[in-house]
């Protein structure tokens, strides 16, 4: 029986698979790749948890005050970003020309960039401020400046905040630092090491170099602007980026690309991975289970996106949010946004209770009808993203009977994009079968040629956008629809609704749309 808290995470993984969602599954298989190729060094991981559970107190909640113990899951969150080593072709400069004059194998630490996804109240922001805390005082690393990031200051501080009261907490920490509150910063004189906190909003990014950057509640930036000028501020090739957040209502903005990113990472073949990125991504792999735990009882289904259940989350107060949600659809937004990291969009509903209420549907009563259409437009050029809906719905006047008919858009073709060996290679690939491949409620079984999206497709519940669709499309509305059936555009689908309605002739009575 191992001791290596790093290895005990994995073995779990595998001994209650149930308990992790897909990409904690992924990340593991990418790690004992890793564990082959490049050193680990466990005396790292294991200074740095044993440094956090002598020195750091609780900071907050019905333990505040205590020595820190901390859980499996934060440990092994540890050991992956500070135990793997290998050598990395760093290019060197010609200091008057600039030019590559030769490359030079360094030794050094793997990962870089890091993104730690899970659901509130499971100790996020003080796991990340005990790793700041650890950094600042420990000699395993060279005068560290350190940044803490978020959308606002207010935000910012909180985990500054949380910083603060550990060193206070501690006489030895308290006397070796110099706390300058009304500027958010910390010294530490005696490792050359220095903190400060700072918004996205009215600073100067420019001139700074740390060497670590921690940016809180990502799902608030609207865009990759801000922490792109953070990566590139640095000239350290010690440097160490991290972020957190639970999930959000911003759609389109950086943690949705940084989820596809990280996403796209996870899926790649392992000689393609980027080891450098590692990623904990606590979420539900679907709604469905939080509503099962609740019928249930079995607390199990939810360690998915809460991996502190039982500690820091308590599984009845689990269940409250979850009995609050079935009988009050107000709260859906924040409850499976931050209890469960299911993303949302900021508004529940277009259309009002009595526009919603319907009866199956039948095709044909589109035409000539007056129709209402709600459409949740998506991009899908990767497997990973959304779908575009559009709902129609027609209304009998004289009877006032409601029917109703969804349909998803699906291009039919998927751009695989890999990097080998410094060259981008691109393959054309099937998007039904890569689609049905990616989404866990959907069957798939590739040795029996069953594909869900194509079940779908023949039924008439998902379109595939094809040449000849397009062509369809593009006489109907103009040519500024065309696409290119690697992926959906906002032109395509206007035209698209203009030829359903070219083909049945129904009457637009109001469009809801949510354009993210």
């Amino acid at each position: 029986m191992t001791n290596n808290p790093f290895e005990l995470f994995i073995q779990l993984t595998k001994q209650k698979p149930e308990r992790y969602p897909k990409p904690i599954h992924q990340m593991v298989k990418i790690q004992e790749n890793m564990l082959k190729k490049y050193d680990f060094k466990e005396e790292l991981g294991k200074h740095a948890v044993d440094w956090i559970e002598t020195y750091c107190i609780l900071p907050a909640g019905e333990n505040k005050g205590e020595p820190v113990k901390l859980l499996l899951w934060q440990k092994w969150f540890i050991y992956s970003i500070f135990c793997f080593y290998g050598y990395f072709e760093e290019p060197v400069f010609d200091v008057d020309t600039g030019e590559i004059i030769e490359y030079k194998k360094n030794y050094s630490r793997v990962v870089k960039d890091v993104s730690l996804i899970v659901a509130s109240g499971n100790a996020k922001t003080t796991t990340l401020s005990f790793i700041l805390v650890y950094m600042l005082y420990s000699r395993k690393f060279k005068n560290p400046d350190m940044f803490i990031g978020s959308n606002t200051h207010k935000q910012a501080r909180i985990t500054f905040d949380a910083v603060v009261t550990t060193i206070k907490s501690s006489k030895e920490m308290k006397k070796g630092a110099r706390i300058v509150d009304s500027q958010s910063t910390v010294y530490v004189p005696g490792n050359s090491s220095r903190l400060f906190a700072m918004s996205s909003k009215g600073e100067n990014h420019e001139g700074i170099n740390p060497s670590v950057v921690y940016t809180d509640e990502i799902h608030l930036f609207p865009d990759n602007q801000y922490v792109q000028d953070l990566k590139k501020s640095t000239k350290r090739d010690d440097f160490l980026y991290l972020e957190s957040s639970t999930q959000g209502t911003v759609r389109g903005g950086y943690l949705d690309s940084r989820m596809e990113f990280l996403r796209n990472n996870l899926e790649k073949d392992l000689e393609d991975v980027d080891d450098r990125v590692f990623c904990a991504l606590f979420v539900q792999d679907d709604e469905k289970e939080i509503y099962e735990a609740y019928e249930q009882n079995n607390p199990q289904l939810l360690f998915k996106s809460n991996p502190s259940l039982g500690y820091a989350v308590k599984f009845t107060q689990l269940k409250d949010r979850i009995k609050m949600l079935l009988n009050d659809e107000s709260v859906r937004v924040s409850v499976l946004t931050k209890n469960f990291n299911i993303p949302q969009n900021s508004e529940n509903s277009y259309f009002t209770e009595q526009e919603c209420r319907t009866l199956p549907f039948d095709e044909s009563v589109l035409e000539y009808a007056p129709v209402f259409i709600g459409l949740d437009m998506a991009y899908t050029r990767h497997p990973s993203n959304d779908l575009t809906s559009i709902t129609f719905m027609m209304v009998n006047p004289y009877t006032d009977e409601r029917f109703v008919k969804d349909i998803l858009l699906l291009p039919k073709y998927f751009n695989k994009q890999t990097y080998y060996k410094g060259e981008l290679k691109e393959e054309k690939l099937d998007m039904i079968k890569e689609k049905s491949k990616f989404d866990n409620n959907i069957p798939y079984n590739e040795k029996n040629n069953v594909f869900g999206y194509e079940k779908y497709a023949e039924k008439g519940d998902v379109v595939v956008i094809d040449e000849e669709l397009v062509e369809k499309v593009v006489e109907v509305a103009s040519d500024s629809a065309r696409c290119d059936c690697f992926g959906v555009t906002e032109s395509f689908v206007i035209g698209f609704i203009l030829y359903m309605q070219e083909k049945y002739h129904f009457n637009i009575l109001k469009i809801g749309l949510d354009p993210n």
